[in-house]
């Protein structure tokens, strides 16, 4: 896969050599809002090719800034760790980011980018505006209210990663990756790397999904990140609800992902939000499959859950990730079981409100029920990597008791038997009150 990727970013830089010379017009001569400009996009009826085309933007008000209400383009900068999960930055700092820096010439009224970073920032600008939009259609008017309140978020392209772990920082490198970083309000777009089949900062999927962290955020927490205190770890022991549990909880951090994975289904029609990123295949596993692919059913609870060490032959995919997969597959199967196509962009919408609609309640719903006592490593703010058959299953269950009582009677009682299938043990039957016909 990654000559591919070479090969692209070989080819784009060609393309925008030829562009840029082919003209050398005053940056200042670009007319709008709108604004006409060259980005990199899906195409295609299956929409799994990129190619450059040209692009509108509708909402930026200052081109050179790329700014716009509901976001504005920032450049490098570094985004210090202290708490990473996966692709959601939970703690940390961003300093150092400064406007963009764009080199283009103007060819017909149409931004023509000079050079690759440009070209990024433009698609960045692009995607964001577009997905944005669609995304509107698919929240709560609540939903989207909440969002709103927060403002202009801010999308970072190429910043270096820097984490701090006890006290001691080290640089880390995000290749393949973009990133929600929550208390910041702020979305990071990795430099590109020879993984990727196109820059992420291109990839509509990948936009969507980073902006579903924000959606989960927003509908499950209000909006709220509240942090661990390790130094209270001996009361942190003795309460079920000890502030920041839920931000400690893998299983929460999975359902997290899913609800991303759903978000980038209903806005962009995309069936895996990471199919711009070439996996690679792990020589340890006896079958490889595609971990999230929302419409393949190929791995269940007792396929993830790592309790002996002879498991991993039976491993499919690891951590939060197939808890989220396994919770996305059931939405979309639900969503499918209920006569609706794929490619309505519509039906999407609206089952997607439905979806936002039961997560706004369900952290509430779920405080109605007690936890078990935390154990004593997650009362002390340490984040798990693995899924655990004994830790997991009743936050799975209050989750996804809690999410089933906010849905329409006739959603709740489909959607819990697919959950049910795929769960299997991972969704104790105690919880399962909303599979009752």
């Amino acid at each position: 896969m990654a000559p591919r990727a070479w090969a692209l970013t070989s080819a784009l830089a060609g393309s925008l050599a030829l562009l840029s010379a082919s003209g050398c017009v005053s940056q200042g001569e670009l007319l709008g809002p709108p604004y006409e400009l060259v980005v990199l996009d899906r195409v295609g009826a299956s929409g799994d090719e990129f190619e450059l085309r040209r692009g509108r933007l509708s909402t930026v008000d200052d081109f050179d800034q790329l700014a716009a209400p509901g976001f504005r383009i920032r450049q490098a900068g570094v985004l210090t760790a202290e708490e990473l999960h996966g692709d959601m930055v939970v703690s940390g700092s961003f300093e150092g980011d400064t406007a963009p820096t764009l080199r283009y010439v103007v060819e017909n009224g149409v931004a023509v980018p000079r050079d690759y970073s440009t070209l990024l920032m433009f698609s960045a600008a692009y995607q964001f505006e577009t997905v944005l939009a669609g995304l509107r259609a698919a929240l709560t008017p609540s939903a989207q209210s909440l969002m709103d309140e927060r403002g202009a978020v801010d999308v970072i392209v190429g910043p270096v990663m820097r984490a701090r772990i006890k006290g001691v920082e080290a640089s880390v490198r995000m290749d393949t990756n973009a990133f929600f970083f929550a208390p910041g309000w702020q979305f990071g777009l990795a430099q590109s790397s020879s993984l990727e089949k196109a820059p992420l900062a291109a990839d509509s999927r990948v936009i969507a999904h980073e902006l579903g962290h924000a959606v989960f955020q927003t509908a499950f927490a209000g909006g709220v990140s509240e942090t661990c205190d390790a130094e209270q770890a001996a009361q942190n022991e003795q309460q079920p609800w000890f502030e920041g549990r839920i931000e400690e909880e893998l299983v929460i951090s999975g359902l997290n992902e899913g609800l991303a994975d759903w978000i980038s289904f209903a806005v962009t029609g995309g069936l895996d939000p990471i199919t711009s990123i070439a996996v690679g295949q792990d020589p340890d596993l006896d079958q490889n499959v595609a971990e999230r692919a929302l419409t393949d059913d190929n791995f269940r609870w007792s396929n993830i859950v790592k309790e002996a060490a002879d498991a991993s032959a039976d491993e499919r995919c690891d951590g939060k990730y197939c808890i989220g997969t396994l919770f996305a597959r059931s939405l979309v199967a639900t969503y499918r079981e209920q006569g609706n196509e794929l490619d309505d962009a519509e039906a999407r919408e609206r089952f997607s409100r439905e979806v936002v609609a039961a997560l706004e309640g369900t952290l509430a719903r779920m405080k109605e029920r007690e936890l078990p006592l935390p154990r004593p490593e997650l009362a002390r703010c340490e984040l798990r990597d693995e899924v655990s058959s004994e830790q997991d299953p009743p936050v799975i269950g209050a989750f996804l008791r809690a999410f089933l009582e906010g849905t329409p009677d006739d959603t709740a009682a489909l959607l819990c038997r697919q959950l049910e299938e795929r769960f299997e043990e991972g969704f104790p039957a105690e919880f399962r009150e909303e599979c009752e016909p």
